[in-house]
């Protein structure tokens, strides 16, 4: 991912500047500065709502977090390679960045299955849910999946420090030299959490359109009388009514849950391409088309705070409430 242009004169901090790299690395600072603040966003919005403390909203504050690193030690490294057409720190920045960038995107990858996972026991066994779930046990499958990111790529990432040498100013993790290890940490990585995501989410379709049928099959008529009578122009059906609101709360929180995931698949796809292909077939895809695989994935952490914003009554009362915290004004009264 050597992006070097020899052939353009160097300008001012030894930048071949262009119109382009100009507004490419614009638009890549203000995509970073939206990471940055719109993932912090999310996390403070946690704290000052109190609708939004809930072990469940755990998993948003570690995927919040998780992604707001992306922005700081992933995204502005990678546009400063960008612009200088090289890697210009050492060797012990390189490796930070190295290792930051696929543990922090695989820790949001491993989050987002988490939270595939949780809704999957939530709908398909909700009496057991309900009665053994607690934030302890949501602690503890975060901690978990910080572990399996790090056993899945910190083996990798040291073998490939240790084995491999780069040229200066080169700095990736090169698929072509670590061709099996791509089968090992692009299944386990990448693959398995995306599949384990589609089956959860389509098991809890199907399960909820099966109560939602369920509901509708099971109404109560009930019979008004006259005089003990039965006044049959007087029936009415009547629908479970406490049944029907939280299969609405469900469905709601799974609708918000898919567009989430939706968004992740179009941002995702260019790089589990790129990532298997070009272990074995290395000029298969244009120099453009390895940055922008790079920054569709980046961008997923981007657009995760929107996505909740527009999904999420709490979230969107929360931004607001911040935000006249922020600029020291009296929020509205509700």
């Amino acid at each position: 991912m050597n992006n070097t242009t020899d052939a353009e004169p160097l300008g001012a901090g030894g930048i071949a500047w262009s119109t382009s790299k100009v507004m490419l690395f614009v638009f890549q600072l203000l995509i970073m500065l939206e990471t940055i603040f719109g993932n912090l966003l999310v996390v403070m919005s946690v704290k000052v709502e109190k609708k939004l403390q809930t072990p469940f909203n755990y998993y948003i504050v570690n995927l919040a977090i998780t992604d707001m690193n992306v922005g700081m030690s992933v995204m502005s490294l990678f546009a400063i390679y960008n612009l200088f057409g090289y890697f210009p720190f050492n060797n012990f920045i390189c490796g930070y960045w190295v290792w930051s960038d696929y543990t922090m995107t695989f820790e949001s990858v491993f989050t987002l299955m988490t939270i595939s996972i949780d809704r999957f026991w939530s709908v398909t066994w909700s009496t057991h849910y309900r009665n053994t779930y607690s934030p302890k046990k949501c602690l503890a499958l975060l901690c978990v999946t910080w572990c399996v990111v790090n056993a899945i790529w910190l083996p990798a990432f040291i073998y490939d420090r240790v084995a491999n040498d780069y040229a200066p100013g080169d700095c990736y993790w090169d698929p072509l030299r670590n061709r099996y290890l791509v089968i090992y940490v692009g299944f386990l990585g990448y693959y398995m959490p995306f599949l384990t995501m589609i089956g959860a989410y389509s098991r809890i379709l199907y399960v909820m359109r099966k109560r939602a049928r369920k509901i509708r099959d099971s109404k109560k008529v009930q019979v008004a009388t006259v005089d003990g009578e039965v006044d049959e122009k007087k029936a009415v059906v009547v629908a479970d009514d406490k049944e029907e609101q939280r299969r609405k709360r469900e469905q709601k929180a799974v609708m918000t849950l898919l567009s989430i995931i939706g968004v992740f698949a179009v941002c995702w796809v260019p790089f589990y391409l790129l990532f298997v292909i070009s272990a074995w077939y290395p000029d298969f895809f244009p120099g453009w088309f390895v940055e922008f695989s790079y920054w569709m994935a980046y961008i997923n952490s981007a657009v995760n705070p929107i996505l909740y914003g527009i999904s999420s009554a709490e979230f969107r009362a929360a931004y607001i409430k911040i935000f006249y915290i922020i600029t020291c004004r009296e929020p509205p009264s509700s």
